[in-house]
């Protein structure tokens, strides 16, 4: 018994400190990250008196963000979150009509809520989809364009996260977001902007 004991007590303490150092990976946790984003934006103009114009541009953007994974079954979770634009998104001329003068497009203060449903498919990859409402302020200063205003829509892609650790995770993530439609003045009277931006996204994240 004596023997027993003496050998017991080693072999419960390695125990306990092996489940406490384990790698605990999942997915229903509490998480932020850092994203960098590759744009291409399009803005489609409407003008009241008739004809339209296009314009598109390349940019780059960074956001901060947060979310929760619930685990909704055994292999399947929902992440809910939301992120906040850290700079803002500057989109010149690259296509259009033949306008000319200068072209300034900007957004600011852009901001998302998100659910992304997905599959676990190992313990260190998620798949999911995702379904974002978005917003951010424009200001536009073309020809025969110009003003700001606060425009609004949804977000739709798809994404993966790739867990390194039980605390560090990078995604990657791709968007197609439009926004909603906002009269700005004109030179002609006024002009309807519809907004419109493809995303490819890698970000860095932590889990609590």
């Amino acid at each position: 018994m004596k023997i027993i004991k003496k050998l017991g007590l080693p072999l419960i303490s390695a125990s306990i400190c092996t489940s406490a150092f384990a790698d605990t990976r999942n997915f229903e946790k509490l998480s932020i990250y850092l994203n960098g984003s590759a744009f291409n934006s399009t803005y489609k103009t409407e003008f009241t008196t008739g004809g339209n114009d296009g314009r598109s541009g390349n940019t780059f953007a960074g956001d901060i963000g947060a979310d929760y994974g619930l685990r909704m079954a055994e292999n399947f979770f929902v992440l809910l979150g939301g992120t906040y634009g850290l700079n803002k998104t500057k989109g010149l001329d690259a296509t259009g009509s033949d306008l000319s003068g200068t072209y300034l497009i900007e957004a600011d203060k852009r901001w998302s809520i998100y659910a992304a449903p997905g599959m676990e498919f190992s313990e260190s990859a998620l798949l999911y989809a995702k379904f974002a409402y978005i917003s951010g302020k424009f200001r536009i200063d073309v020809p025969n364009v110009f003003g700001e205003s606060t425009h609004s829509g949804i977000g739709i892609g798809a994404g993966a996260r790739f867990l390194l650790n039980d605390r560090i995770f990078f995604n990657v993530e791709f968007m197609q977001n439009h926004y909603g439609k906002k009269p700005y003045a004109s030179g002609n009277g006024s002009a309807y902007v519809s907004p419109s931006a493809t995303l490819g996204t890698v970000s860095l994240g932590y889990s609590f």
